[in-house]
């Protein structure tokens, strides 16, 4: 299902992708990747706050990824758009 979510991610259907993140986390909250490909969907929609946690549970979950998150771009923001 993970997967999936990428491939409706890469072909812009950034919601459909969400919903199949988030389906896939159930079935599997141990994988790590999952919550690093959700916390980029929320990034490429604008969902920093929620991107950011996401970022924090797969690191977590997999410290290895600490470089990886590292290079992450993510667009300024003001504190008025994190509470969104």
């Amino acid at each position: 299902m993970g997967n999936l979510g990428l491939v409706y991610r890469m072909n812009n259907n950034l919601y459909l992708a969400l919903d199949t993140l988030k389906t896939a986390i159930i079935i599997n909250p141990k994988l790590a990747h999952l919550y690093y490909t959700l916390a980029i969907i929320y990034r490429d929609l604008g969902k920093i706050y929620e991107s950011a946690e996401q970022l924090n549970i797969a690191l977590e979950l997999d410290p290895s990824l600490k470089e990886e998150i590292a290079h992450l771009r993510v667009p300024k923001t003001n504190k008025n758009q994190l509470k969104n």
